[in-house]
């Protein structure tokens, strides 16, 4: 069963957003998963007043961006 679009003969090209949302790869996916994860510590955290989940989603949001400090190899290696 084909689309209403493309029985009308329109086609239909994904968003800016949807290509820049879009993944290619499974390191690429892993890394944007892990990114999303971080920010759903840090909001998680932001909503409950947990410091400590805002600072770890902080943490692994820098690793996934490959702009970990010393600190966060420290608050890690603790757990």
């Amino acid at each position: 069963m084909s689309k209403w679009w493309e029985r009308l003969g329109i086609g239909v090209s994904p968003t800016q957003g949807e290509q820049k949302m879009s993944v290619v790869g499974n390191e690429a996916w892993l890394k944007a998963q892990d990114i999303t994860d971080a920010r759903r510590l840090i909001e998680s955290g932001k909503a409950t007043g947990d410091n400590e989940m805002i600072e770890t989603g902080k943490a692994r949001l820098r690793f996934a961006l490959g702009k970990q400090t010393p600190e966060d190899e420290d608050l890690f290696r603790k757990k």
